[in-house]
């Protein structure tokens, strides 16, 4: 899932791992064969769809919003290879291997990229060609928002023309010179070819054409294959879905998300599946995966949350117990343009100051352990990236209630019946700042997701620290729809009565491997509901994204990282796994796992 998988979904995915449950839970890599007996050729490896992740219910891999699922990506890339693959366990490098195409080619000051795929054929042994890469990408330019991975001025829209050299090369010719990594990364990565020869047609009975190079051609086609994407009872049976290139084929779909694949015969990009089988399962409550968990009915599932506690009860029938963090992050959001509070929220000393009352490492350590990791800046401290800086793993806002009273009574404010109000109104270094009114007072509500107890008790935590500063914090809880639809960028109105909400962690979630920020603390960003901007971080973005040469990239990377750490754009909290695996100790391959949470059954295997 190197596409910005989540991205849409990262205000819905709530993974609620409590968890002092993993403080003593053992990790194995799982990678090698074990005791020195080799893999075994065969077998079924059955792997549970986690509740947070939903079950299986689309297939058309030109993923609309409603399909963006985790179960749902994981499905289709089995099937369908993307063109690149990053990743091999928990690194983010491009994966040679189980990748489409050869790494691309960058020419004309980066404003060409050349694309060659490598030999692979679809299993009716027609070739994979440059011609299905632009069919892909004439779907999603019909598709247009409606693409779950729209962004504004971002792929499709970037290409400003393409053409094909030969069978296996496609030139993309760019709308502006782009950074080789950032393109590669955070935007090839989001197609994956599609058999045109089988799948461009506007009816089942129709003929195959080239419908797809029109722009009303597209939208029909695209119009017939999700029609057809929907009718979930013929998944198995529509011989459109049988046309694969990855290392697996449907051969068993049940309307509840239930997936029986087997191995492609026709695959060759890399080793054939050890498997004899594979099944995607789906539950109705994660008691009933706890469950057949203990009766030893599944390879790969989780640890439901009530279970965490007692991680031995599964470890003692034969799992490997193992978290699965993913690349995110988590923080509040504050709503800069909130009529009451947000020209408080605008001021960096006052951001600052509600930091310091943050006790992240002591938050970890009294409610997540070992399922959770403090947030200190844009980039996750774990899983290891390269794109933390020293400046960020260090802190630079850590828990101290000392300096946040200091910063507060250097800036003007002083309590008035319990709760602080600004006493000093102006925009000098010892003032209150600009917009902010004499007897404005520090209180504001946060909304934040609720029933989730390792949530409650940090809320409830911060709310009591700050209140010892002198800053009144009012919570309330929400379902997901209400926290996720409080969140509305807004410059006035009835809409911006929200003043800060949390809506669960992680709070976001990277699909690709390029832990960038233009959808979130970008200027106008799609997922910048509070309307934080600032000048410097938008510079920072634009240079990772046009930055011509690797030690361009590496300064790019540390400026943004070091200016929206210090910056604070949002109050960063503690993350959480993305669930708590267990893992059959007779399964290897499955471990580490993957930061983006792929799944790559072909690569496991039995030992007896």
């Amino acid at each position: 899932m190197r596409s910005k998988l989540f991205r849409r979904i990262a205000a819905a995915v709530v993974t609620a791992v409590l968890l002092a449950a993993c403080t003593s839970a053992p990790s194995s890599s799982g990678g090698g064969k074990t005791g020195g007996s080799a893999p075994i050729k065969g077998g079924t490896a059955t792997f549970a769809e986690n509740q947070a992740s939903g079950a299986i219910n689309c297939i058309f891999p030109v993923v609309s919003l409603a399909c963006d699922l985790p179960s749902n990506i994981q499905f289709m890339y089995l099937q369908w290879t993307p063109l690149y693959w990053f990743g091999g366990g928990s690194s983010l490098v491009l994966n040679r291997q189980l990748s489409l195409a050869e790494p691309p080619v960058y020419s004309d000051g980066n404003r060409t990229v050349t694309v060659t795929l490598r030999p692979a054929t679809w299993s009716d042994g027609k070739p994979v060609t440059a011609r299905d890469v632009e069919f892909f990408v004439n779907l999603v330019k019909a598709y247009g928002s409606n693409w779950a991975y729209a962004v504004s001025g971002e792929f499709p829209s970037n290409i400003a023309s393409m053409h094909l050299e030969g069978e296996r090369t496609i030139v993309f010719h760019l709308t502006e010179a782009y950074s080789p990594t950032w393109f590669t990364y955070a935007q090839l990565s989001e197609i994956v070819p599609l058999p045109q020869r089988a799948w461009d047609r506007t009816s089942a009975s129709g003929a195959v054409g080239s419908y797809d190079q029109s722009p009303s051609g597209a939208k029909a086609v695209l119009a017939f294959l999700e029609k057809q994407g929907t009718a979930l009872g013929s998944y198995q049976a529509n011989p459109l879905w049988q046309v694969v290139d990855g290392a697996w084929h449907l051969t068993s779909f049940r309307t509840d998300g239930y997936a029986e694949m087997e191995p492609n015969r026709a695959y060759r990009l890399a080793s054939p599946p050890h498997l004899a089988k594979f099944i995607m399962e789906p539950f109705t409550s994660d008691s009933a995966e706890a469950n057949e968990l203990q009766s030893g009915g599944i390879t790969y599932g989780y640890v439901p949350v009530s279970d965490l506690s007692a991680t031995s009860r599964f470890s003692s029938v034969g799992y490997r117990i193992s978290p699965w963090p993913l690349l995110s992050i988590a923080y509040i959001v504050l709503n800069f343009n909130n009529p009451s509070i947000g020209s408080v929220f605008k001021q960096l000393y006052a951001r600052q100051a509600m930091q310091a009352l943050i006790n992240e490492p002591g938050y970890v350590k009294a409610f997540l352990g070992e399922a959770g990791v403090p947030t200190y800046g844009p980039v996750p401290l774990k899983p290891a990236t390269p794109y933390v800086t020293a400046a960020e793993r260090a802190n630079p806002n850590p828990y101290n209630p000392s300096k946040a009273k200091s910063l507060l009574r250097a800036h003007g404010w002083a309590m008035s019946s319990g709760v602080l109000a600004c006493s000093r109104p102006g925009t000098s270094s010892n003032e209150c700042g600009a917009g902010v009114a004499r007897g404005t007072k520090f209180q504001f509500t946060l909304q934040y997701l609720g029933g989730v107890p390792y949530l409650d008790n940090e809320m409830r935590t911060m709310k009591s620290s700050f209140s010892l500063a002198g800053i009144q914090l009012t919570l309330t809880t929400g379902t997901e729809g209400q926290v996720v639809g409080a969140a509305v960028p807004c410059s006035g109105g009835s809409s911006c009565g929200w003043q800060a909400v949390q809506w669960g962690t992680p709070a976001w979630i990277w699909g690709d491997p390029y832990p960038t920020g233009e959808q979130l603390f970008r200027t106008g960003a799609g997922v910048n509901p509070g309307s934080f901007s600032n000048a410097a971080v938008d510079a920072d973005i634009a240079a990772i994204q046009h930055a011509s040469s690797a030690s361009a990239v590496s300064a790019a990377w540390t400026r943004y990282v070091n200016d929206v750490s210090r910056a604070l754009p949002v109050l960063w909290i503690p993350n959480t796994v993305n669930q708590v695996s267990a893992i059959s100790t007779r399964l290897h391959g499955a471990t580490p796992q993957s930061p983006l949470a792929q799944i790559t059954p072909s690569q496991w295997y039995f030992t007896r």
